[in-house]
């Protein structure tokens, strides 16, 4: 518990876990919804459909994987030696 307070006591840590913590919680709530609103409402195929998943999908495998190392290096002023955020 002394270990979680002292993390969270930076206020920039304590802000992207509270943003994240929130957008995740979004994501997960209309994300069960979403297939069947494009069916239902707007009558897009399921074929559609499927295709604007993938979409969906492999933008965030870009962006949350290795577009944060691309932007953080190019913002930051670091050299990272591979594509991984790890890395």
């Amino acid at each position: 518990m002394k270990t979680m307070r002292t993390v969270f006591s930076n206020r920039n840590i304590l802000g992207i876990a509270l943003t994240t913590s929130l957008i995740t919680l979004t994501d997960m709530g209309w994300r069960p919804f979403w297939g069947l609103y494009l069916k239902n409402e707007l009558g897009a195929s399921i074929a559609a459909v499927g295709l604007l998943s993938m979409i969906q999908n492999s933008e965030r495998l870009l962006f949350q994987l290795s577009g944060g190392t691309w932007l953080t290096s190019g913002v930051g002023g670091r050299s990272s030696s591979s594509g991984l955020p790890f890395g």
